[in-house]
């Protein structure tokens, strides 16, 4: 079974309508796809005042209230926890590395002359 549809110069075009499904459900995707993307990407925000200050105090606001930011309490406890483990990392590779210096040397001491 064909589908008519008429297009921009007013001349009919023939497509199947599996066709037309098709091309339906991919545009369908494509959009919930871009919307669930850029949904509140593009918030707009009204600015009561065009003061330097009130506005940088407007945008701190608004980044503070953004899903997935961090404050600097969190960012220095963020901070803590890295170099806490880049030091734990340190001292494990400090000590494995001492640990297989030593088991050469014991090794070589330990075995019987013969």
């Amino acid at each position: 079974m064909k589908l008519a549809i008429k297009n921009r110069t007013g001349s009919f075009v023939s497509i199947s309508i599996r066709t037309y499904c098709t091309i339906a459900i991919v545009l369908l995707a494509y959009s919930f796809a871009a919307y669930a993307a850029g949904g509140t990407l593009s918030r707009w925000i009204t600015l009561s005042s065009d003061d330097r200050d009130t506005v940088r105090e407007i945008i701190r606001s608004e980044v503070d209230q953004r899903e997935g930011y961090s404050g600097v309490q969190e960012e220095k406890a963020n901070v803590n926890a890295v170099e806490g483990d880049k030091a734990r990392d340190d001292s494990t590779y400090k000590i494995g590395s001492y640990l297989s210096s030593m088991r050469g040397k014991a090794s070589v001491s330990t075995w019987p002359s013969g």
